[in-house]
């Protein structure tokens, strides 16, 4: 109902799907699933020597994309900084799952977040905004950054 005419609804995604959609577009790609600078990244990322299951991977890969999401992160910007060639391998796989979603018209949550956003600080769902009177916050102190900005 408040999305822009002629725009297609979105489809969201379940973390299982996710999962999928990362070890397909972002490891299977290129074969990175299989590169050792990546491996080690994320071996240290998840306190071993390296990591082999794509699964596994695809796992910390995904929780890499959230966190630059709630964070509010450029992950462009993050990836022109970063020196360490596992990262600038597990943010490109990151960058692929994301163009891959956009061409499908797919979000995950975190996307779903940050979509929702930008659309109120452009002023498009203000007038979905006119009907609420009072937000309740159960468990506050586990939001992140996006979804506090959701917020306030």
């Amino acid at each position: 109902m408040h999305r822009d005419p002629g725009t297609n609804l979105p489809v969201v995604i379940e973390d299982f799907v996710a999962n999928s959609a990362m070890i397909s577009s972002g490891l299977f790609e290129k074969d990175r699933y299989l590169n050792k600078d990546l491996k080690e990244y994320l071996g240290k990322l998840n306190g071993v020597e390296e990591v082999k299951n794509p699964s596994i991977m695809s796992n910390i890969l995904l929780d890499i994309k959230n966190r630059l999401y709630y964070d509010q992160v450029d992950i462009k910007e993050f990836l022109n900084n970063e020196n360490s060639p596992g990262a600038k391998i597990a943010l490109n796989a990151i960058l692929n799952y994301l163009s891959e979603l956009k061409s499908r018209n797919i979000l995950d949550f975190s996307m779903l977040e940050s979509k929702f956003l930008k659309r109120l600080v452009s002023g498009k769902l203000n007038h979905f905004l006119k009907g609420i009177h009072v937000i309740l916050v159960d468990e506050y102190q586990d939001t992140n950054l996006l979804q506090e900005k959701n917020i306030f």
